[in-house]
């Protein structure tokens, strides 16, 4: 829990520097929400986390549960909404993109269980481990362009403060740089590297060129956007 609180702190700075126009606000106060709920009381939008555990019989049916309450969130929510707005689900109230990505991730999951794959506890735990850190690492290949652009503050009376924020970064994600810069990630420029999409257009035209040779590393830096693509807030 540790982990996962210090690398959504490192994400909500990624996302406050690199979206000025607020254009995941909802989405950031859901995972606020979400993770208030889960770290301080173990509840997810109502639901007592430890209850839930105790009452089903092993992990698999936690999922099925936890993927019906946020299903159910999502449907009502669409029976009750004509706003046009409301197609882009970026623009959904944070409760229901929430529950849109905690659906997802356990259909993700469950979809796995259903090949034969991560049967048991453990299993489903190391599958749902893996997920988290090929996503936070995705979202840290933009640390580097975060501390730049800190340094470059253009307001003379931030650029104290902002720049003393940027060697404060700089120290702590210091080693977290050094292993990014181990992998070999896509060819995109800044403004690209920031949007999930764009890594996945990236790929995909990789794929598609056969005389492109995939490395182990290529293979890393695609599992991270297979899993990032899991929880990416979409309309179903």
């Amino acid at each position: 829990m540790s982990d996962v609180r210090e690398g959504l702190s490192l994400v909500k700075l990624i996302e406050k520097t690199l979206y000025k126009n607020d254009e995941l606000l909802n989405t950031r106060n859901a995972t606020e929400v979400s993770w208030v709920g889960v770290a301080l009381y173990r509840k997810w939008q109502g639901i007592d986390l430890r209850r839930i555990s105790l009452k089903c019989k092993n992990s698999k049916n936690v999922l099925q549960e936890l993927s019906s309450n946020a299903e159910r969130t999502i449907v009502e929510f669409k029976r009750t909404t004509n706003d046009f707005l409301t197609d882009n689900p970026l623009n959904w109230p944070s409760n229901v993109i929430a529950a849109n990505s905690m659906y997802r991730i356990c259909q993700t999951i469950l979809l796995s269980c259903q090949e034969g794959k991560e049967q048991t506890a453990d299993g489903l735990f190391e599958r749902l481990s893996v997920m988290i850190a090929d996503i936070l690492a995705a979202c840290f290949t933009n640390l580097a362009r975060v501390i730049i652009t800190k340094c470059h503050s253009n307001a003379i009376e931030e650029r104290e403060k902002s720049v003393h924020e940027a060697f404060l970064l700089l120290g702590k994600t210091g080693q977290i740089l050094e292993l990014l810069q181990r992998q070999e990630w896509p060819s995109l420029d800044h403004d690209k590297a920031a949007y999930i999409d764009e890594w996945r257009a990236s790929f995909l035209q990789s794929n598609d060129n056969p005389l492109t040779s995939s490395t182990s590393s290529d293979e890393a830096a695609k599992s991270a956007i297979s899993n990032a693509e899991q929880i990416t807030v979409m309309a179903e």
